[in-house]
C-alpha cells in the first residue's frame, strides 16, 4: 500500500511506521486511517502469510534454552535484573522494560522477592524472537522480540510491556504487538515450548489460546491514551479486530509488586 508517496508492504505498516517519530501525532493517525480505508487494506492474518512463511521457514526456534532470567550488565550485581536501578539511573525505557520483565520471571521462579498478580498468568519466558535467523534474505524484516509470554490453563498471553513512566503513544505498542502476532508461526511457537527443556509450557495449548496483551502502568501516557480512545478510530478498530487485551499495573513507587488495577 502507498502512504505519502512511499510504498509499504503490510508488515512494514505496523513495524516501521510505528517507530517513526513523525507518525506519533493524531493528524498522521488520521492520515493512516483514511489511507487504510481508501485502499481497503485487509486486516486479516492471511494477508501476512507470505511474509510470515518466509520468516518462520528459517526460524531457529522460539524457545532459547539459555534464558534463565539473568542479565549481562555492568549496572547490576550477580547478573540479577534490577528495574529499580534502571529507573533511578534514568536508563532508557527499553532497559527498564527488559529488567522488569526478567524480574517478573525470577519472582515467578521464586529466585527473587516480589509479587506477580496471578491474573497475569505463569511467566513462561521473555524476549521471544519473532525472527531468529542469519539468513541474508531475511534482513529486510525489521522484527524485534515479544517482551513477555505467560500462560493460564486456557490462554497464552503474548505481552508488549511498557515501563512505569512510559511516554510512548499507545498506537506504537499496538502496532508492534500486532506485527509480532501476525509474523509468528503459532504452531511452531507452541511446538517449541511444549518441547523446551528450561521454559516449557505447563498446560496443553492450541494456537487458538494465544491472546495479544499490552501491559502498561496506570497514569502513564499509553494509559491515558487508552482511557480516551475512540473505539471507532483506526486504533480502536485494530484493538477490536485482534482482540487485544490490556493488563493495567498499579503504579507503585518501585518495581517489585506487579499488581493489576481493579477497575
Amino acid at each position: 500500500m502507498e502512504i505519502e508517496n512511499q510504498e509499504y508492504q503490510l508488515y512494514e505498516i505496523y513495524s516501521n511506521i510505528a517507530n517513526k517519530e513523525r507518525f506519533y501525532d493524531s493528524d498522521v493517525m488520521k492520515l493512516l486511517k483514511d489511507t487504510f480505508y481508501e485502499q481497503k487494506v485487509d486486516f486479516s492474518r492471511i494477508e501476512f502469510k507470505p511474509f510470515r512463511d518466509d520468516v518462520s521457514r528459517q526460524h531457529e526456534g522460539y524457545a532459547i534454552e539459555s534464558h534463565d532470567g539473568k542479565i549481562d550488565s555492568k549496572y547490576v550485581h550477580n547478573n540479577l535484573p534490577n528495574p529499580n536501578k534502571m529507573m533511578q539511573d534514568k536508563r532508557s525505557d527499553y532497559q527498564e522494560e527488559k529488567h522488569y520483565t526478567r524480574h517478573m520471571y525470577m519472582i515467578d521462579r521464586e529466585k527473587m522477592d516480589g509479587h506477580v498478580d496471578p491474573c497475569i498468568g505463569r511467566i513462561v519466558d521473555y524476549e521471544i524472537p519473532v525472527k531468529r535467523s542469519n539468513e541474508p534474505s531475511l534482513m529486510k524484516y525489521k522484527l524485534g522480540k515479544i517482551d513477555l509470554m505467560t500462560e493460564t490453563s486456557d490462554h497464552i498471553y503474548l505481552i508488549e510491556a511498557k515501563s512505569k513512566h512510559s511516554r510512548e503513544p499507545l498506537h506504537k505498542a499496538v502496532f508492534e504487538l500486532i506485527t509480532y502476532l501476525n509474523m509468528i508461526s503459532r504452531t511452531k511457537l507452541i511446538h517449541d515450548y511444549n518441547n523446551a527443556k528450561r521454559n516449557a509450557f505447563l498446560y496443553n495449548h492450541t494456537k487458538h489460546d494465544i491472546v495479544p496483551v499490552i501491559m502498561i502502568y496506570k497514569d502513564t501516557k499509553p494509559y491515558h491514551d487508552l482511557r480516551k480512545l475512540d473505539p471507532n478510530s483506526l486504533l480502536g478498530t485494530l484493538i477490536l479486530h485482534y482482540g487485544v487485551k490490556f493488563f493495567i499495573l498499579e503504579n507503585h513507587e518501585y518495581y517489585g509488586q506487579y499488581t493489576l488495577v481493579k477497575e
